[in-house]
C-alpha cells in the first residue's frame, strides 16, 4: 500500500470529516509515512511534543481517525505503535472539490516534519517529473539514511520490533543512527545471537543509552567490550 496522494479532494475530505486537531495529527503522520508502504511509527510522546499537544489529545485524535477510517494502528510490543495512513473511500473524497474556497489549508509548516513539504492549497497529483522539478535550477536534496530499512541479521518479529524501537529511541535522544553506527551495532547483534541482541537493545532503550552492551549474565566473567566511537555518531 502506497501513501495516499495529496489532492484538493483529499484535503477537503479530511477537513470535513474530522475536527481540526485530528486532521493536524493525520497530516503529521502522512508527512512522516514511508511513500511506498504508508507506514509511520512515531510514539505518542513524539507526536505530542512535535504538535504542541497533550498526550491524551493525541490519543483521542488517533482513536477518532481509526473510527473514521483514516488510520490503522497496530501495537508492536515496544513504546510506540505502527500507523498505516489510509485514504477514504471514493464516495467520501469528491472529485469536484478543487476550488480554493472548498479546500482548507493544511496544518502550518511548524506542525509538520521538516523532511517533508506539506501539500499546498490546490495541489495536484505528484508525478516523477514534477517531484524533481520542485524548484528550477536547485539541486535535489539527498535522502537521509533510514536505519529502519537496513537488512537485519534476524528476521523474527521480535528482533525487528526491538530494532525499530531502538531506532526511534536514538531519534528521541537526538542521536539518530548513521549508516556506520547501524552497521556496527547490527554486527554486534549477529555475533551475540538473537536472544541476547534483543535483550541488549531493550536494555539500552530502558536505560537511555546510545549504544548497546552485552547483558552481564551473558559475559561469562569477561570484561565489558569496548564501545567503538562510531556507534555514537
Amino acid at each position: 500500500m502506497t501513501r495516499p496522494i495529496c489532492t484538493p479532494a483529499l484535503v477537503a475530505a479530511i477537513n470535513r470529516d474530522v475536527p481540526r486537531r485530528a486532521a493536524v495529527v493525520w497530516w503529521f503522520l502522512w508527512a512522516s509515512a514511508d511513500r511506498e508502504t504508508s507506514l509511520a511509527w512515531p510514539s505518542t510522546t513524539t507526536l505530542a511534543e512535535a504538535l504542541g499537544m497533550h498526550r491524551e489529545d493525541v490519543s483521542r485524535a488517533t482513536r477518532l481517525l481509526q473510527e473514521k477510517g483514516w488510520l490503522r494502528k497496530e501495537a508492536r510490543g515496544g513504546k510506540s505503535s505502527i500507523y498505516t495512513v489510509l485514504e477514504p473511500s471514493p464516495g467520501r473524497c469528491p472529485q469536484n472539490a478543487t476550488s480554493p474556497e472548498q479546500v482548507d489549508p493544511v496544518p502550518p509548516h511548524h506542525l509538520t516534519p521538516t523532511r517533508h513539504t506539506p501539500c499546498p492549497r490546490g495541489a495536484t497529483q505528484n508525478t516523477e517529473g514534477t517531484q524533481k522539478e520542485h524548484k528550477e535550477g536547485s539541486l535535489e536534496r539527498t535522502k537521509p539514511f533510514d536505519p529502519t530499512t537496513v537488512e537485519l541479521p534476524f528476521q523474527s518479529d521480535g528482533f525487528r520490533s526491538s530494532w525499530l524501537d531502538f531506532c526511534e529511541h536514538r531519534q528521541d535522544v537526538k542521536h539518530p543512527l548513521s549508516e556506520l553506527a547501524a552497521t556496527r551495532i547490527l554486527a554486534k547483534c549477529k555475533r551475540w545471537g538473537e536472544a541476547v541482541a534483543i535483550e541488549a537493545l531493550d536494555n539500552s532503550i530502558e536505560s537511555g543509552w546510545k549504544g548497546i552492551f552485552k547483558p552481564r549474565a551473558d559475559r561469562n566473567g569477561q570484561p565489558d567490550e569496548p564501545e567503538p566511537l562510531e556507534v555514537f555518531e
